[in-house]
């Protein structure tokens, strides 16, 4: 961000109905595509069809569609496409191993696919990766938010336990190397059980007298290469500041995959 902060990059479906994806029929290359059944599926939803060894596309329903004992999904909308970057529709469907995977609606239940930072004047921003409201810009969320940082919460040995902590900027948990897509990045995605986050909160109130350090230390009870330290210029130091530290558990383990 900007302002120097760590981003968060938050994705949550909010399907409800069926939390589970759909094997495409095998062989049913191209528009419409052929489920097992329907049911559960309503117009204008979003569904993530992938398949292992290619990049997903996010496809919407029509907005007339009704699920039910139908086969044919009727994709129309503003998130229907036949082209991707590196992908096309035509690519799914041709093997068993195609998924239809629910993720919410456009217009009654967007999911969340957000990038979370700070950005000037102190101010903590969020953007819509998916800009269901039609936008393309950052939107403040918060004010007085100084500094964000994040490490990861990592199962080294797949034992389903949480036993250390790691920098999101050392191999091999960097940005780059975990979205490869590689049997080494699905590995290590699969080891991240939490996200340890710590927030430095500033006083909107100037005072007259230096009253902060010069220094914040966060993850202070972490080793010291795992700590993180902010400066304040003489300006900051006249405000005060408060850290924040908190773990979040990663849900839905069970469904990364293994291979």
């Amino acid at each position: 961000s900007d302002a120097g902060s760590d981003v968060l990059m938050v994705m949550a479906g909010t399907a409800g109905y069926s939390e589970s994806p759909w094997r495409m029929q095998p062989h049913t290359v191209g528009d419409p595509y052929r489920l097992p059944n329907t049911l559960g599926i309503k117009a204008n939803d979003l569904l993530l069809f992938a398949e292992k060894g290619r990049d997903c596309m996010v496809q919407q329903t029509n907005s007339s569609f009704t699920g039910g004992p139908t086969q044919d999904l009727d994709l129309a909308g503003t998130y229907y496409s036949t082209t991707g970057s590196n992908v096309a529709l035509t690519d799914f469907g041709n093997t068993n191993n195609t998924f239809v995977i629910p993720l919410g609606n456009a217009v009654t239940n967007p999911p969340q696919f957000q990038l979370i930072g700070v950005g000037n004047n102190a101010t903590l921003f969020s953007y819509d990766l998916l800009r269901t409201d039609g936008g393309d810009t950052a939107m403040p969320i918060a004010d007085s938010v100084f500094a964000l940082r994040a490490l990861y919460g990592v199962d080294s040995d797949a034992d389903g336990k949480q036993d250390t902590f790691v920098d999101p900027g050392v191999s091999p948990y960097t940005q780059a190397e975990l979205f490869s897509g590689t049997p080494d990045a699905r590995k290590y995605l699969r080891s991240i059980v939490s996200v340890r986050i710590a927030l430095v909160l500033r006083s909107p109130l100037v005072e007259k007298e230096t009253v902060s350090p010069a220094t914040l230390t966060l993850f202070s009870s972490l080793p010291s290469a795992l700590q993180r330290s902010v400066a304040l210029t003489g300006d900051d130091r006249k405000r005060r500041f408060r850290t924040v530290e908190f773990t979040v558990p990663l849900r839905n383990l069970m469904l990364a995959p293994t291979s």
